[in-house]
């Protein structure tokens, strides 16, 4: 199993790059986010994040079969998600609950980000992110802000098993220092689409990945699930 963070903190959640299960592509069309339905205390930040990103992108759509219950709550619960993947064996980074819905991830490099879940409804989460990140050592640190939308629509019982089929979509918007993103990209190795490409791919298997994998051995997960909740 091969690990890869991503830079500039954006890897939030996730820190490994894994094998997907059958995980089909669709063209499900992702709408734009409302700004109305953003919390009055974030409006005026996600509205100039929008009109001045540095860079936006919008992953490919995927479906696959998961319970949706539990697809739910590991969007609500990202930090309970990360103590999963760590119990089938993936090295992921870490994530502290901050709040309600709440959450932060920092590193050795001095990275420190937080975000704010800002919209959950039965199509979508909406989180906020912000912080200061260093993308490596001896690469100077910036602000960072991002808005990550990740679109869902579950249709429950639609496969002859009674299992819930799950389309999701992840597209984010990034607000940062450009020679800052440009270095990081240098660093790496890798374009700013390419980091970008793998970071919504990234978070859909983050979510997706697991959920498909508590619903393929419910006397596994149930084990998996007592040892997080016990903690």
């Amino acid at each position: 199993m091969r690990t890869r963070l991503l830079p500039f903190g954006l890897a939030l959640w996730v820190g490994c790059l894994l094998a997907r299960p059958a995980l089909g592509q669709t063209t499900y069309a992702a709408p734009a986010v409302s700004l109305e339905e953003v919390p009055a205390p974030y409006r005026d930040r996600c509205r100039h994040l929008l009109e001045k990103p540095t860079y936006r992108h919008v992953g490919q759509g995927e479906t696959f079969l998961a319970r949706a219950a539990s697809y739910v709550w590991l969007l609500d619960n990202p930090d309970k998600a990360v103590a999963l993947w760590k119990q089938i064996g993936a090295q992921v980074a870490q994530v502290d609950r901050r709040g309600d819905h709440s959450f932060g991830w920092r590193d050795d490099n001095g990275s420190d980000l937080r975000w704010d879940t800002l919209v959950r409804t039965g199509t979508r989460r909406v989180w906020y992110a912000e912080g200061r990140v260093k993308p490596a050592l001896l690469v100077p640190g910036a602000t960072v802000r991002a808005l990550i939308v990740l679109h869902h629509h579950l249709e429950p019982g639609q496969e002859a098993d009674g299992r819930d089929r799950i389309r999701h979509q992840v597209e984010f918007v990034l607000q940062t220092d450009s020679a800052l993103l440009a270095l990081a990209s240098r660093v790496m190795g890798a374009t700013a689409p390419r980091l970008a490409e793998q970071f919504t791919s990234q978070v859909q298997m983050f979510f997706g990945g697991m959920a498909w994998y508590l619903d393929t051995d419910p006397d596994r997960a149930g084990g998996l699930l007592q040892r997080v909740n016990g903690q």
